[in-house]
């Protein structure tokens, strides 16, 4: 799992503790507050389409410049040989 996860809402900030509570906090249309954009409205996310967006975002995590390519991590040789 990515870890703890701050995002910024409308007042101030929210603590999710991983990427599902932060859909879920969204699906459900954020947290009703005299700031709350009037485009802001529940998702009604499936469980299922909540878990493809929980893989999603799990896929997308990587360690920047210098990761490995897709290849390399399914033929570790690969990355020896491009050295």
């Amino acid at each position: 799992m990515l870890g703890v996860i701050y995002a910024m809402v409308a007042v101030g900030f929210t603590l999710f503790f991983g990427v599902l509570d932060v859909i879920k906090f969204y699906d459900k249309g954020g947290e009703p507050n005299p700031y709350l954009d009037g485009g802001i409205v529940p998702l009604k996310l499936t469980d299922p389409e909540k878990q493809d967006l929980v893989a999603f975002m799990e896929s997308l995590t990587g360690q920047g410049a210098g990761s490995p390519t897709r290849a390399e991590l399914q033929d570790p040789a690969k990355k020896e040989a491009s050295r």
